[in-house]
């Protein structure tokens, strides 16, 4: 039976310590060192792994002390060509004609497949399957050991939160296939960036969570994080092209900006965050980015609100153009916010803040104001009427106000409303589809058009887009930028397209650079165009002499690359 179970004995006499191989019990299990004369339990104690030996004489003398065996002891023990292989024992006593203990009975079974097994299982559920780094659930506990060792030794210790920019951009233009391959780079270069005893794991998407141990300032985590920041700025070759993928990198500090992990993590979450949109591919320390981010938030609102009383903004035109006749069918305004030193702060950065602290709606009103005072004076320079396309944010939309502030301007602008058109995204015209049908609808009886902004990268659903009364679809810049290599981008424009045209409306191609993609467009069946490639942004004066210069001779090159005045 023992030859079948594959299992073997051992006898154990606590009063003398004799460990010895009962003459029946020879089972291919047995090592053949166990069937020799009797030894000591030191000797064969010695056999085993060195971190499983204390723990295995704790259980025996236990068992000797009160007979309450544990369910299982598991060990490991060197065997005849000294690897280490797994064993189970399980423990009986064996008790004399006065029920005292005499021995202990070890019956012992090789259990290293299963242990393997079993290392294998909880590999796959505690590492990322794509590029085997430690997952999010070993994160935690082996960060955590790595913040107790620094709590008892006095080190300091940083965490890196790494993301890459623009990565959603890859994976919806050149498939997931190549996103992976990304990823999989990544996590390679990142392990070779780091030391051996540094914590390199992904939290999932396309961010990686580093644990520096044994630091001595904030010196090693920057230096750290700028040798990641070279190595994950190199393109990458995925698919016979080079993809480019830069990261930015937040960085915090034990015990200096919080003392557990979670917080640890969150701090330097926060400062990937600023580090992307001040200091995009770079990094950025958590106190110091929370530091300045409060500073410069303060002093943004201030900024904002003088600028909007003594009309600090300025607003930029860029012409879009009909792709089979070369014509200006119209510009879309662009707002800027110019500062004493010649620069420029960004849109993407005040407003949000603008939005945040209620003066989007001023802000709002002004540039539709400006739109209509600028469109009257190119009617009086002698310009044709030419239509324009104003940018409206989701708070602006579903104010209770916007409706009558369009009204009022309109009223006031003396401009023809079908001049006008509002460019509204996707993800504030889908929020609530019976509430964006209703404000639509009122917005066509004013004789206003809507265009919606930014298609093809959101989650639409296109049956909800049929049944929203719009008069032209706005491509995503990412799918025209990946029209050139790109092997799903032609697709989903296309198919844009072929809805474009199955609604009856206009599609409009965003973001033309390049001759190709200008190429690609038409020939995918896009009505227009716009882009740095057609049209620079201008002001309102330039945008008049850079319309009266262009050639209008019939049959001539339509959208030919026009030069924008300086």
């Amino acid at each position: 039976m023992a030859g079948i179970a594959d299992v073997g004995f051992l006898e154990w006499y606590p009063r003398t310590g004799t460990i010895v191989l009962p003459p029946a019990a020879h089972t291919p299990t047995c090592d053949a060192r166990d069937a020799a004369s009797p030894q000591h339990l030191d000797a064969w104690l010695a056999r085993l792994h060195p971190e499983d030996r204390e723990a295995v004489r704790t259980g025996f003398t236990q068992f000797a002390t009160d007979c309450a065996a544990p369910p299982e002891i598991h060990y490991r023990q060197r065997s005849e060509n000294g690897d280490y292989l797994w064993f189970a024992a399980y423990l009986e006593p064996i008790r004399d004609d006065r029920g005292r203990l005499d021995r202990v009975l070890i019956v012992h079974q090789d259990v290293t497949r299963r242990k393997e097994s079993e290392e294998r299982a909880l590999h796959l559920v505690q590492h990322d399957p794509l590029t085997g780094l430690p997952g999010r659930s070993l994160l935690e506990p082996m960060a955590a050991q790595m913040l107790a060792g620094a709590g008892r030794s006095g080190r300091r210790l940083a965490v890196l939160f790494v993301d890459l920019d623009r990565f959603k951009a890859i994976n919806d233009t050149y498939g997931h296939a190549a996103g992976d391959e990304v990823l999989r780079q990544t996590a390679q270069r990142l392990c070779a960036s780091f030391r051996a005893d540094d914590l390199v794991a992904r939290l999932g998407g396309d961010e990686f969570v580093i644990v520096l141990a044994n630091i001595r300032d904030e010196d090693d985590a920057a230096t750290a994080a700028g040798t990641a920041v070279a190595a994950l700025a190199r393109p990458y070759p995925v698919a016979e092209q080079e993809l480019t993928c830069l990261p930015s990198i937040g960085i915090s500090l034990y015990p200096d900006d919080a003392t557990t992990v979670d917080a640890l993590i969150k701090c330097a979450d926060q400062a990937m965050y600023h580090a992307k949109h001040v200091t995009p591919g770079q990094f950025q320390f958590a106190a110091v980015a929370l530091e300045r981010q409060t500073r410069a938030v303060t002093a943004l609102k201030a900024s904002l609100r003088e600028a909007v009383s003594q009309n600090g903004f300025r607003l930029l035109y860029q012409p879009a153009l009909d792709l089979r006749s070369g014509a200006v069918i119209g510009v879309e305004a662009l707002l800027r916010w110019p500062q004493a030193d010649g620069s420029e702060i960004a849109p993407l950065v005040f407003l949000p803040i603008a939005e945040s602290i209620g003066l989007i709606h001023d802000l709002g009103a002004w540039v539709l104001r400006e739109v209509l005072r600028q469109h009257r004076a190119w009617l009086a320079e002698g310009l044709p009427p030419i239509a324009v396309t104003v940018n409206v944010s989701a708070r602006q939309f579903r104010h209770q106000s916007f409706l009558q502030r369009i009204t009022d301007a309109l009223r006031d602008g003396g401009v023809a409303p079908a001049l006008v058109s509002l460019a509204v995204g996707e993800a504030t015209l889908l929020q609530d589809t019976t509430v964006s049908r209703r404000l639509l609808d009122k917005l066509h009886a004013l004789g206003v058009r809507v265009a919606l902004d930014d298609f093809g990268l959101g989650p639409s659903c296109l049956g909800e887009i049929e049944d929203l009364p719009l008069d032209a679809l706005e491509i995503n810049r990412t799918l025209v930028q990946g029209l050139d290599g790109g092997v799903r981008a032609p697709a989903i424009v296309e198919t844009i397209v072929r809805l474009g045209h199955a609604l009856q409306i206009k599609v409009t191609a965003i973001g033309i650079e390049t001759e190709a993609e200008l190429g690609a467009v038409r020939d995918l069946g896009c009505d227009r165009a716009q882009g740095f490639y057609l049209g620079k942004p201008m002001t309102g004066d330039a945008l008049a002499d850079w319309y009266r210069r262009r050639p209008s001779t019939p049959g001539s090159n339509p959208c030919p690359p026009l030069e924008s005045p300086s």
